[in-house]
């Protein structure tokens, strides 16, 4: 009889504790694993009345309108929007002369404002054989008299000529010394194709 008493009392043990978890646990929604069941459909008596919108006390405002701009179809002329011709951007004039800062930005003015000697170099000195991009490596560190220039052809078998050539056409770039050792940057280049 001890042992039927155990036994009862371990089981009335494990199904109030049950009993327990599933009263204390907060609800977390429908059972995935119940196919088909859904939640009943709201009643009018539960359905909260929508709050009523206030009516605007100014006129909205129009956003100002924006200048149209050309689309372009595969290889045609631009078409007009709004019948208003495209507005072509500002030129981007760089100065060959200027003192750049010894920073990403003024390394990128600097090759930008020798690019088309920088083509030259790639275009007469066997670039146009080398795989991928033209580009280079432009690297300021510090010197007695201001920032150093070294620029290097980062594309693979790139002639000694073509190395020499562009370290001439970057070397009359002036930098003041940069705060840290050396500023570098990689600098890809476009080159028109003539082959």
């Amino acid at each position: 009889m001890n042992r039927r008493a155990t036994a009862a009392a371990a089981v009335l043990g494990i199904v109030l504790a049950i009993g327990g978890m599933l009263w204390i646990s907060p609800d977390t929604g429908a059972d995935p694993a119940v196919a088909g069941v859904t939640a009943p459909a709201p009643t009018a008596s539960r359905v909260a009345p929508a709050r009523p919108r206030a009516a605007p006390t100014r006129p909205a405002q129009r956003p100002p309108s924006v200048p149209p701009t050309p689309i372009r179809d595969s290889g045609g002329p631009p078409r007009l929007e709004h019948g208003r011709p495209p507005v072509p951007p500002p030129p981007i004039v760089y100065d060959h002369d200027r003192v750049y800062d010894a920073d990403l930005g003024g390394l990128t003015h600097a090759t930008m404002a020798r690019r088309d000697e920088l083509q030259g170099c790639w275009q007469d000195f066997g670039g146009l054989d080398l795989p991928g991009r033209f580009t280079l490596q432009v690297t300021v560190s510090r010197g007695e008299d201001g920032g150093e220039v070294d620029a290097t052809v980062v594309n693979g078998d790139a002639s000694a000529a073509l190395h020499q050539c562009v370290s001439d056409v970057m070397s009359d770039a002036a930098f003041p010394s940069p705060e840290s050792q050396s500023v570098s940057m990689v600098v890809p280049l476009p080159v028109p194709d003539s082959r």
